[in-house]
């Protein structure tokens, strides 16, 4: 017996079609979402279906509100599991308080809180899908609800913090507004922190050499993000 979905990245309320086979003809079966890896994670109920006299069935539901993590489906025979096929990458939506994600372009740059953290500084929240992304720029953000930045070209390294839920990654650079891709001038991953945003932090620097929409890229799919600076200076 299989499952299957088509992998991508999803959002909440988007339609999801599930394909099995394989199945015992007439004999119901659910279909469950799981985070995977599986540690620690507890499964989400999406769906119901009986297979045909083939033993196949199609299941088409819309995507529950989940956290952004990347779900496999899986389908439950009595007391069986069934793993199943294809990995759902869920968006991280902005939290309350955050503007829409940023986009190519910067229109718009991504999203920023106006309230300070408790040191002072303003954090970012990143595109990203089967992860949450964020950075806490030890920079001037101009007024607003975007990540506008001055006074960062020509000044050397810019330091920013980072936080990914899925991990620190491995792969992880800038792209100038000319398209030239920028390595950090240097990396640390940090053991603790009292920034109160999950997941896996480090700190880094990044030179600013032009004026424009840079983007930070961290991650790989299935687990991906990106932040959108506007640099103004």
């Amino acid at each position: 017996m299989t499952v299957s979905v088509a992998s991508g990245i999803v959002r909440p309320g988007d339609r999801v079609v599930a394909r099995i086979s394989g199945a015992v003809p007439k004999r119901p079966l659910v279909l469950f979402l799981r985070a995977y890896p599986l540690v620690g994670t507890r499964p989400h109920r999406v769906g119901r279906v009986r297979p045909n006299a083939k033993g196949r069935a199609q299941l088409v539901f819309r995507l529950p509100r989940l956290a952004a993590d990347v779900y496999r489906p899986w389908l439950r025979l009595g007391r069986t599991f069934v793993p199943g096929r294809g990995r759902l990458s869920v968006a991280a939506l902005p939290p309350t308080g955050f503007g829409p994600p940023g986009a190519p372009g910067c229109a718009p740059a991504s999203p920023r809180n106006e309230q300070p953290t408790s040191s002072g500084l303003s954090e970012v929240f990143g595109t990203s899908a089967g992860t949450q992304f964020w950075a806490l720029p030890f920079a001037t953000l101009e007024s607003g609800s975007a990540a506008t930045l001055s006074g960062v070209v020509g000044s050397g390294d810019t330091k920013i913090v980072f936080k990914m839920t899925s991990g620190v990654p491995q792969t992880f650079y800038a792209v100038a507004p000319d398209g030239t891709r920028v390595a950090p001038a240097w990396i640390e991953a940090h053991g603790s922190s009292n920034w109160n945003r999950p997941g896996a932090e480090w700190g880094a620097g990044f030179v600013f050499d032009q004026a424009g929409c840079w983007r930070i890229h961290a991650g790989a799919v299935p687990h991906s993000g990106d932040i959108w600076f506007a640099i103004l200076s």
